[in-house]
């Protein structure tokens, strides 16, 4: 064919590459005395084999006819079947041809019953076929390529493959594969390149049959219902073959639910090593990612090894929990958004009732919540944890027994106890924080609300409008005066009664749209709940909780502007932080004696984003003017 090919022998290892390569010992060696025409060569066009395994074919595949195709007759309605060769084949050839067996699209119920009198078949492909079992193929000593994909195969033994030291391409997708023994894909198999097991009926799979002690071009176990990794490979670094630099794990489109814990799982004490054992890249594009202490030692620690690996990791968002969703991974790293990757312990793993309880790593602290009670007695059983244990309490309880005995008050001042508990026979260092009832004034009367931000993130919207939208005199009063007003200044406004999609999914667009804009506008009314059951509660309470989480971590970018529409008073609100805006004074009040509501409002918003470009050079000085 003109390939150009050069044999060289080195050490009992049989090469071949091409007449281009300037230096032949650079080029791979194959399995130590392999035979005539099952090496593994270079093609002579493709400049990246010699970086790659997975570039390299057998040598049979560089050479017209070296194959020869087998028939296959039918002998049974169940699907049982026998491989015929040609009759222009001599004997003498028999024992030294290669052959390839295809037939699909039928109701093959088994592989052919003579499959072994023909030990040098190379290729075998009865896809889409009625197969439910691999059966003996150990005969097949020369195989390369094996497709049975579109069967009904549903499990794989640890012996199925073993002793093909030639196997390199194995398709088995579109099965009923619930499981796979450990060590399946590596049980004398240093050729199995590419694994195709997508679109099976996998819960789980094991990392033994992930992480492999080889080389590996592509593995995937795609549109499976994979749910967790499971077992324990202890990695020896110093003879553990990583795979290919080119190689691509791909467990997209399962319902993997946290981060796989590669560093529990491959038993690796050190971070560092990730990207030494595992520097192939990886997919997890379409799995609901839960963004708790499980990714935080990723995100804070081999962010590097993530972002060269990890291939969605600039896209992925979180899935959960619910305050989390829709936000970018790679950004809380980037951030350091780690307050928000905690991990919920449950009763089970030692949380004392009533209490609720989680640990937060980048804290280095446990947390047990037991605010909502009015306790009389300290919770008898104490939780285990490797960081200090912070106990919040309710104001005002009085504890009794063997490990407290402390009356708990709070006063204008934030509260700290350090209270020593025995707990298995050592004494820890407790601390139990109380709740301050001005901490949600310091906060914000810290942050200076009064004042316009100037956008240096290039948000979308100036503003966005939260009301009642039940509430149809509010609604009147915004469309036809607080809107033609902003907008006649320049600003560009989300008001959802208005502009959201009809028919939208409305509680993603609600997270998403708020995290577009710079500016918070609430119009608060009597029926503007933020907690309860109601319908108003539920919408309205989802835009407060997201547009508070976004200002409390770019409270430099966003503002909250609260208009005060219906005299409502501090002492009659039940959420914390309305409360300190009100008892602060920080609102807009709607009947303001100087009727002026709406230059109030615009005051607090800044530059319009459409006038930014253009009066970048004096927006200080028109946010002097402003004020």
């Amino acid at each position: 064919m003109g390939y150009g090919w050069t044999s060289v022998i080195v050490v009992g290892f049989s090469i071949y590459c091409t007449s281009l390569s300037k230096n032949k010992l650079d080029c791979y060696g194959d399995i130590e005395n392999s035979d005539s025409g099952t090496e593994l060569v270079c093609l002579k066009d493709d400049p990246g084999c010699f970086n790659c395994t997975c570039h390299k074919v057998p040598g049979w595949m560089t050479t017209d006819d070296a194959v020869k195709p087998l028939g296959i007759e039918i002998v049974r309605r169940s699907g049982r079947s026998v491989l015929i060769s040609n009759s222009l084949i001599s004997a003498s050839l028999i024992s030294k041809s290669f052959y390839s067996a295809s037939y699909t699209n039928s109701y093959l119920s088994r592989l052919p019953d003579n499959i072994c009198s023909f030990p040098r078949i190379v290729s075998v492909n009865f896809s889409h076929n009625l197969i439910t079992e691999i059966g003996e193929i150990r005969c097949l000593v020369f195989l390369d390529t094996l497709q049975l994909s579109l069967n009904r195969i549903s499990y794989i033994k640890k012996e199925s493959f073993k002793g093909l030291k030639y196997l390199r391409v194995l398709d088995l997708s579109n099965n009923f594969i619930t499981d796979i023994e450990p060590l399946s894909l590596t049980n004398g198999l240093p050729r199995l390149f590419w694994i195709n097991l997508e679109n099976n009926h996998l819960k789980s799979v094991s990392i033994k049959n992930v992480v492999l002690n080889k080389p590996i071009c592509n593995l995937n176990y795609g549109n499976n219902r994979i749910k967790e990794i499971t077992g324990l490979y202890r990695v020896n670094q110093d003879t553990f073959l990583s795979s290919e630099s080119c190689g691509f794990l791909d467990l997209s489109n399962n319902l993997l639910q946290s981060f796989p814990k590669f560093l529990h799982l491959l038993d690796l004490s050190n971070r560092s090593m990730l990207s030494e054992v595992l520097h192939f890249k990886f997919s997890l594009a379409e799995n609901f990612i839960t963004c708790d202490c499980k990714l935080y030692e990723y995100l804070a620690e081999a962010s590097q090894w993530l972002e060269q690996n990890w291939i969605e990791y600039s896209d992925m968002k979180c899935g959960n929990p619910f305050e989390s969703q829709m936000t970018n991974i790679k950004e809380i790293s980037k951030y350091q958004k780690f307050d928000s990757l905690v991990c919920n312990i449950s009763r089970q793993e030692g949380c004392p009732f009533p209490c609720f309880c989680y640990s937060n790593p980048s804290k280095r602290h446990t947390v047990v919540n037991c605010s909502s009670f009015y306790l009389t007695e300290a919770p008898k059983h104490h939780i285990k944890s490797k960081h200090p244990v912070i106990y919040i309490f309710k104001r005002h309880s009085t504890l009794h027994g063997s490990n407290f005995n402390i009356s708990l008050f709070c006063d204008a001042l934030s509260l700290a106890l350090i209270v020593a508990i025995p707990l298995l026979g050592v004494s820890i260092a407790i601390v139990v924080c109380i709740n301050c009832v001005y901490k949600e004034d310091i906060y914000l009367l810290s942050r200076r609300l009064k004042f316009p931000r100037i956008d240096k993130n290039g948000y979308e919207y100036d503003a966005y409008v939260c009301l009642c939208e039940s509430n149809i005199g509010i609604v009147t009063w915004s469309l036809q005066t607080l809107l033609p007003y902003l907008e006649s200044y320049g600003y560009s406004i989300f008001f959802p009664p208005r502009d959201e999609a009809f028919g939208g999914f409305r509680e993603e667009e609600i997270i998403m749209k708020l995290k577009k804009c710079r500016n918070y506008i609430f119009l608060m009314t009597e029926d503007f709940e933020i907690e309860g059951d109601s319908e108003n509660a539920l919408w309205c309470g989802l835009m407060w909780r997201n547009a508070w989480k976004n200002f409390r971590e770019r409270s430099n970018d966003l503002n909250i502007i609260i208009v005060n529409c219906d005299y409502l008073r501090w002492k009659n609100s039940k959420n914390k932080v309305l409360k300190a805006y009100l008892r602060q004074q920080l609102a807009v009040e709607f009947s303001n004696k100087k009727h002026e509501v709406l230059d109030a409002i615009r005051k607090r918003m800044g530059v319009p984003k459409a006038l930014a470009s253009v009066f970048s050079a004096t927006a200080s000085k028109y946010n002097n003017c402003n004020n």
